[in-house]
């Protein structure tokens, strides 16, 4: 069964394996007929209308022919036409297909050979190519994201390739002719592993021949490929007019050597490019567009270490450079002349804005592989070797311009690798002499600088346009030294360490103002630390020598220093600078701390002019020398200090203590020696009425001060002023000047305020006081007071009267008026201790008026000397005062007693006296106020003055002895009171007038003023010799209130006890004043004396009657004015009169006279009897002549007295002035 089974099933094998084979060979004939003959005669038209779509130029293939067996295809003789000539052509192209494109669903070559490629490239214009259409997207396009399409070609060779290049725009041709290319892998599918292939590319660039080769091994899971890229002497400026448009820069020269391996490798299905080796740049030269010079280099070599350009990553082994020069500008409207060069290009607005979308679209496309990847860069080694570098600066005034040579930068590790800071050395010289070492650490992420910089050598002058911004200075000499460490991190301010800074020989000079110039040797500021994120400042030392600045203070009052700061103009290039600075200043910042630990100048001069006050000299400090330190700030921690100076006429300064400044304090030794006063008196000359013409300070002692909430200041020691001139501002007369005015054992304080003086000594002074009429000192307006004068140097203080308190010229007057001043009534505040044990007085000459008695007078005062003791402004406390000279050295001067103007209230007993003081000295005096000259006589005085709780008991005791005056000399001041009369009326026998002038009064009564009583005193007498003479005549003999004129009854010329007492009083004083002669005037008032003429008449007739009868009766009659009329003897006596009278007289009824009684007789005898004018003359001169009787009767010489004619209108306006009868004898006086 088996067996025959098995035949049928043979049989049918064997004719199926026929029909098998003959298919198959139906199908290779099919295939060759097809694929040899069929396929390429069907496929070329397709294939050329193909490429002459998609190059837009008439393409033409002259032979194609396809192996189906081997699937290789063969392409011969393609030409691409444009405008009629060859564009581009193959001689032969060879592509071997692989089966395995059928699973691999994509191409896949095992060899791809391209024979004789020939390419003609013509440049049109800028950026415009042949070809340029080719690169332009067409519309239709529609970009997809699909990946990358599906392919892998093997065994990729070019040869005997050629590239002819016409330049239509530089009339330029280059020649790429003999390329060999060998591309061993190109394949984006997993296939052909373990492949080992070596590229290849060579090629001739007119005539240069390059030759590049690698490695590759596409079938390793990396799929890595090597190409060593090698080239010599390649002329790269020839080649960069292909390049896009650089319109900023230019490369005119440069030569470039090439040797660099580029590997490829695929990781993690990630595609890595590496490249390796070196390249090396010669001879080359960068310049701006203009052709001005950028840079330019002998020898750049840049070694590769790690470049992976997909990966964003650079980092190169060495960088190092021979003779490179580089030249940095600025010009005038900023930036850098690199930023410009180098600026990128402004697209113009015209451009579509597809074109746009485009450029974004590649540039996007280009990045894609480094997007979201950090670039990381490093320079292992970086050597700038005998490098220059010109800077030039047009954008500041003048320009700046500077050469650094050499320059030399060694640097490692420079870039942004995480924890890797580099390292760099930088040194150069300047064409000026300036050396600059610079080493320092930078670490980019985060930024952090740390570096140690030395500069030395800077020429200051050099960079005065970058200080002028800033500064109202310029510079004119002067070299700069700056080192030390900085530490600086992103955010922060730096902190800098080890500083020292340096200035030589520096000149400089206020711009504004030419009044400021600084000038020293040398300045040193060393710091260990200046920490200015912490605000900590360490400050070693500071040292200053051998210099001198000048200073003014301007007419408008400002120190000239004080615009040495300007605000600077914006500038763009700042703005950032400022903008980070601003960024740091937001955050809080802490107080600052500044340690200095020595502060030296020695050498040093300052010179001071205020322009602000008219003639004040310059203050001239020289040889100042300072030694301060340790300081701290804030601190309340003592700084020891010790300053000396030399000041202008040989005064010196020293000062030696310690300084606190929180808050601020100190204590100081002082030794000050011939300050010179006179130089500040500009500043307080308004509030002063005297002028220092010179005067010298010296003091030596302790003082201390302390500012803090409650100020407080003392000082222990001694005080001096030397040679001291003041000049009286108005009059230019000599105010006050000494040679010495020595202060010791001072012990003065100001918490609470306390002054304590062992002794004052003033020696060989001189004064020009004058005591006012209010009784105030001209000392006490020394300094102007407020509201007092609106300007200093309206107020004299040696004239004998100031403007303020004029001197009252003696006039007739109804009542004195004394000059006064307001008095405050208002408690006075207590004074605080003040105590002087001894004031000392030595060779004074005090030059003295005396405003406060009237008439003033004035006395120089010489050879003064004494001593104060025991001032003191305790209550209750007596300084004894005890002075004595002389006046003009002729008549001694004493002053004692008691005193305390310092207490309150005021306390003085005061005894002055002055003995045979020579009056002829004040003759002018006298001529100008009295209008009389003084031919000879003496004065001495006794004045006691007490002053007591506020009130003034004086006596002022004037002796004048054998005063004479001259002529009479007409003087506008003169008073026109009879002063030769007054002085008659008060000199006595002895030719002396002795007055007492007694003053008592408070001083708080504002109307109160010793001068003003003095002067009404005075004025008085002389008032007197003209109202009442009689009374100043005889008042030193207790005269009546009516001793011009003595009385009588009505009608009678009779004396009676009172007229002979007052003729008495007369007599006495004619007797002690021989040359005085008296007139005598009869009146008599017919009001008055009429009445009593008639009844004296009468009397009379009664008298004689009586008289008549005795005489009948044989009795001897008396005196008949001496009979007495008994009531008893009147009657008849009045009958006999009646009967004697010749009148009409009354009648009876037979015409005889009526018999009346006595008082009808007596009426009618005194209406009948006479008392006209003559009666009334008679009476009056019977009056005088009983005067003349008695005063002769009394001893006074007739021929000193002169009867004058008698007065019968009843006295008239003068009886009634002086209110006395009208019956009377008057007297005048001659």
């Amino acid at each position: 069964m088996a067996l025959t089974l098995r035949k049928p099933f043979s049989a049918l094998a064997a004719t199926r394996w026929r029909r098998l084979l003959v298919i198959a060979a139906s199908v290779l004939v099919l295939l060759l007929l097809l694929g040899g003959l069929a396929l390429p005669w069907l496929a070329r038209p397709r294939l050329e209308a193909a490429l002459t779509q998609a190059l837009h130029r008439p393409s033409t293939i002259a032979d194609l022919s396809f192996n189906p067996f081997l699937l290789r295809a063969t392409v011969t003789g393609l030409a691409v036409q444009q405008q009629g000539q060859p564009a581009f052509s193959v001689a032969r192209l060879t592509a071997n297909l692989q089966l395995s494109s059928i699973w691999q669903r994509g191409p896949v070559l095992s060899e791809l050979t391209i024979e004789q490629p020939r390419l003609r490239l013509v440049r049109t214009g800028p950026q415009q190519y042949n070809w340029s259409d080719l690169l332009q997207p067409s519309p239709e396009h529609k970009q997809t994201d699909g990946g990358l399409p599906r392919f892998a070609v093997y065994n990729i060779r070019i040869k005997s390739g050629q590239i002819d290049f016409e330049d239509t725009v530089t009339q330029r041709r280059n020649k790429i002719d003999q390329i060999e290319i060998g591309v061993p892998f190109i394949s984006s599918l997993p296939v052909f592993v373990q492949a080992q292939v070596e590229p290849h590319l060579a090629f001739a660039l007119d005539g240069a021949k390059f030759d590049i080769s690698g490695k590759t091994t596409p079938f390793q899971a990396t799929r890595q490929s090597t190409l060593d890229l090698r080239a010599n002497d390649i002329d790269i400026p020839r080649y960069l007019a292909y390049l896009p448009a650089q319109a900023g820069w230019r490369l005119p020269a440069a030569r470039l050597d090439s040797n660099l391996q580029l590997v490829f490798r695929e990781e993690n299905h990630a595609p890595q490019l590496r490249l390796s080796g070196n390249l090396v740049l010669r001879d080359a030269q960068l310049q701006q567009g203009s052709g001005a010079p950028l840079a330019s280099v002998k020898r750049l070599q840049v070694d590769l270490a790690d470049v992976r350009p997909l990966d964003a990553v650079y980092q190169l082994a060495r960088v190092q450079s021979e003779g490179l020069h580089v030249a940095v500008t600025r010009p005038g409207q900023g930036g850098l002349n690199w930023q410009q060069a180098f600026a990128a290009p402004t697209r113009p607005s015209t451009q579509p804005v597809a074109q746009a979308a485009s450029d974004t679209a590649s540039a996007a496309a280009a990045h894609a592989g480094t997007a979201g990847k950090p670039t990381l860069f490093n320079i292992a080694q970086l050597q700038l070797n005998h490098s220059t570098l010109d800077w030039r600066d047009d954008s500041v005034s003048p320009a700046v311009q500077a050469r650094f040579d050499p320059l030399s930068l060694t640097a490692q590790q420079v870039g942004n690798l995480p924890g890797k800071p580099a390292q760099l050395e930088l040194q150069t010289t300047d064409d000026r002499g300036m050396t600059l070492k610079q080493s320092a650490t930078l670490l980019l992420q985060p930024l952090h600088i740390t570096g140690h910089t030395q500069l030395s050598g800077m020429v200051l002058p050099a960079i005065q346009p970058y200080l002028a911004p800033w500064l109202n200075l310029t510079v004119q000499q002067g070299t700069l030294g700056v080192q030390g460490d900085l530490d600086y991190q992103a955010g922060k301010l730096p902190r800098l360490s080890h500083v020292q800074l340096d200035i030589a020989r520096l000149k400089a000079q206020l711009d504004e103002h030419k009044t400021g110039t600084l000038q020293f040797e040398a300045l040193q500021i060393a710091a260990p630390e200046l920490d200015l994120a912490a605000a900590r400042y360490q400050i070693e030392h500071v040292q200053w020598r051998n210099g001198s600045l000048t200073a003014a203070r301007l007419k408008d009052g400002n120190i000239d220093w004080g615009s040495l700061l300007r605000k600077p103009a914006a500038v763009d290039s700042a703005r950032p600078v400022a903008e980070g600075v601003r960024q740091v200043q937001q955050a809080p910042q802490p107080a600052a701390q500044v340690s200095v630990g020595k502060v030296a100048v020695e050498g040093m001069a300052l010179r001071y002019a205020d322009e602000s006050l008219r003639r004040l000299k310059p203050l001239e400090i020289s040889q100042i020398k300072l030694d301060a330190g340790p300081l701290q700030w804030p601190s309340a921690t003592p700084m020891p200090l010790h300053l000396s100076a030399q000041g202008s006429r040989n005064g010196a300064y020293d000062v030696a203590g310690t300084l606190s400044n929180a808050p601020w304090a100190g204590k100081l030794k002082l030794d000050v020696r011939n300050a010179d006063i006179g130089y500040g008196q500009a500043y307080f000359t308004r509030w002063l009425n005297i002028t220092l013409a010179t005067a010298r300070l010296s003091a030596k002692g302790d003082l201390a001060f302390n500012a803090g909430n409650k100020p407080s200041g003392s000082y222990r020691g001694n005080l001096s002023v030397n040679d001291l001139y003041a000049l009286d501002k108005v009059t230019g007369d000599d105010f006050l000047k000494f040679k010495r005015l020595q202060i010791n054992g001072i012990a003065a304080q100001s918490q609470p305020l306390k002054v304590d003086v062992n002794d004052i000594l003033l020696q060989n002074f001189y004064s020009r006081l004058v005591l006012y009429a209010d009784g105030t000192l001209n000392l006490a307006n020394v300094v102007v007071k407020e509201g007092n004068v609106p300007h200093a140097g309206q107020l004299s203080l040696t004239a004998s009267a100031p403007a303020a308190v004029p001197t009252p010229t003696p006039a007739v007057a109804p009542k004195a008026q004394a000059a006064s001043a307001p008095v405050n009534t208002r408690p006075r505040a207590p004074l605080p201790p003040v105590r002087i044990k001894r004031i000392t007085l030595a060779g004074g000459n005090i030059n003295y008026t005396d405003n406060f008695i009237q008439p003033n007078y004035t006395v120089n005062l010489t050879d003064m000397a004494g001593t104060v003791t025991g001032l003191s402004s305790a209550p209750g406390t007596r300084a004894a005062l005890d002075l004595h000279g002389s006046a003009d050295r002729m008549a001694p001067v004493a002053v004692s007693g008691q005193l305390n103007p310092l207490a309150d209230p005021l306390f003085l007993d005061i005894n002055a006296s002055i003995k045979g003081y020579n009056l002829a000295a004040a003759s002018t005096y006298s001529a100008k106020y009295a209008g009389y000259g003084i031919t000879k006589g003496k004065l001495s005085m006794q004045l006691h003055y007490l002053v007591d709780q506020r009130k003034l008991q004086a006596q002022n005791k004037l002796t004048l002895d054998q005063l004479t005056l001259g002529d009479q000399v007409d003087s506008p001041s003169a008073t026109k009171l009879p002063v030769k009369l007054a002085l008659s009326l008060l000199t006595d026998r002895h030719g002396q007038i002795n007055l007492d002038l007694p003053v008592t009064g408070s001083l708080d009564d504002p109307q109160f003023s010793v001068g003003g009583l003095i002067f009404k005193v005075i004025v008085n007498l002389l008032e007197k010799a003209i109202t009442a003479p009689f009374d100043l005549l005889t008042s030193a003999f207790g005269g009546g209130s009516h001793a011009s004129f003595t009385t009588f009854a009505a009608g009678s010329a009779h004396l009676d006890a009172a007229a002979l007492d007052d003729l008495h009083k007369l007599t006495q004083a004619l007797n002690d004043r021989p040359a005085i002669k008296l007139e005598i005037s009869g009146w008599a008032d017919p009001s008055l004396d009429a009445a009593g003429i008639k009844q004296a008449a009468l009397e009379s007739r009664l008298r004689a009657a009586k008289a008549a009868a005795m005489t009948a009766q044989g009795d001897l009659a008396a005196d008949q004015d001496s009979l007495e009329i008994t009531p008893a003897e009147r009657p008849a006596l009045l009958t006999r009169v009646y009967k004697q009278a010749k009148f009409a007289k009354p009648t009876n009824l037979i015409g005889l006279n009526k018999s009346l009684p006595p008082e009808e007789m007596e009426k009618l005898l005194l209406a009948n009897l006479p008392a006209g004018a003559d009666e009334m003359r008679g009476l009056a001169n019977a009056r005088a002549q009983a005067v003349k009787a008695e005063l002769e009767k009394e001893g006074v010489a007739a021929e000193r007295i002169y009867l004058t004619q008698p007065r019968i209108d009843g006295g008239g306006d003068v009886a009634a002035k002086d209110k006395g009868p009208a019956t009377r004898a008057m007297f005048k006086l001659g």
